[in-house]
């Protein structure tokens, strides 16, 4: 079992290094990119995308633990590193929770 978690950690990892490395590559584009990659079992989907601001994000949906996280490179420094972006995941459920909440009307 920890074999087949390690492989696809392995596989994510490579993935996102891919969409990295394709982000980072057609930074200085004017066009709007994005790329999507899913894990074998698709418990995480990667979205490689341009925001309305010109900057790169990453978004990785944890669909296990219904969550997202958003990724952006340093773009103030040289080392190449990724930070995440807010203060850690978005929990998916309580955002849907609230959404159905919203079309739901009071009486």
């Amino acid at each position: 079992m920890k074999d087949k978690s390690s492989m696809t950690i392995a596989v994510l990892t490579a993935s996102a290094a891919l969409l990295l490395t394709a982000i980072l590559l057609t930074g200085g584009s004017d066009e709007a990119l994005a790329a999507q990659a899913e894990s074998q079992g698709r418990a995480y989907t990667l979205i490689a995308a341009q925001a309305t601001s010109g900057r790169d994000i990453l978004y990785v949906i944890d669909r296990n633990n219904e969550q997202l996280l958003a990724y952006v490179p340093d773009r103030d420094t040289r080392s190449k590193d990724i930070l995440l972006v807010g203060s850690g995941p978005i929990d998916l459920a309580r955002v849907v929770s609230q959404a159905e909440n919203l079309r739901t009307p009071s009486r």
